[in-house]
């Protein structure tokens, strides 16, 4: 079949204009989802990983694709939709997981933990939201989160063909906008009982030092704190990282809506 569409000219500009399309949506994907790491993995294996899940998911493609698409330049307009698209859904699907690291980060900051110079970066995140956020990539990969993932983006190709012309930018921005709000509501509502503990210590420190000797409670605020503050981020992770895999089906979930309103 492949030989026929190769031999007919027409059937092979509507191949590779169905195929760049397709590498478009992908892109964003290998690159921003939590397939890779959030991005933390080499360029050259996200490319790669990126031409494999294009070639993979071509047929389907090319079932569902728009029958009038053909290597002409108004497909540089039609791509501009498509990296839209995988933007959208990319960025939807890593919001929890950044969610979790935010988590953590909070905690540091709360904690008064310093950055060491490895951290000291203007990109750079703290400790704590490292550990989270490795953590929480590894429930995901455990939970089966990267196969959910990549169905329900193998159905936006079906739901969504290349080459449909969107037509809800403005409300799709304001919907992607709802969704940051929903994660920074995560991180607050996941980082609560962190910050309850730490105010707890925080407010017991105060009290002794009304109370205690100097020498005390330099000790208490000094190597205690911090051992304190990591012990209650210690217990309380294992409230925090088991809800991963929901907030990942909800999340998903989200993305596929957000595609619906870009249209």
């Amino acid at each position: 079949m492949l030989a026929v569409l190769l031999d007919d000219e027409a059937a092979r500009s509507h191949l590779f204009s169905v195929a760049l399309l397709l590498a478009l949506r992908v892109l964003p994907l290998v690159l921003l989802s939590p397939l890779l790491g959030l991005g933390a993995a080499p360029r050259l294996v996200s490319l790669l990983l990126g031409l494999a899940l294009t070639l993979t998911l071509l047929p389907t493609a090319l079932l569902h694709a728009q029958a009038d698409l053909t290597l002409a330049p108004s497909l540089l307009l039609l791509g501009l939709p498509e990296l839209a698209r995988g933007v959208l859904f990319a960025w939807a699907v890593a919001l929890p997981l950044h969610a979790f690291s935010w988590t953590a980060s909070l905690a540091d900051a709360l904690r008064g933990a310093e950055l060491t110079p490895a951290f000291t970066t203007p990109e750079a995140e703290a400790p704590l939201g490292l550990l989270y956020r490795f953590a929480a990539l590894s429930i995901f990969f455990a939970a089966g989160g990267h196969l959910l993932v990549l169905s329900s983006f193998a159905d936006t190709l079906q739901h969504f063909p290349l080459g449909q012309v969107p037509t809800g930018l403005l409300p799709a921005l304001l919907s992607a906008a709802q969704l940051f709000g929903k994660a920074l509501s995560l991180a607050l509502v996941l980082s609560a009982p962190v910050i309850l503990c730490l105010f707890v210590v925080a407010l017991a420190t105060g009290l002794l030092s009304r109370i205690a000797q100097p020498v005390v409670t330099q000790l208490v605020q000094g190597p205690l704190r911090p051992v304190l503050g990591l012990a209650v981020i210690g217990l309380t992770a294992s409230l925090v990282l088991p809800e991963v895999p929901l907030a990942l089906r909800v999340f998903v979930s989200e993305a596929a809506t957000l595609l619906r309103i870009f249209g």
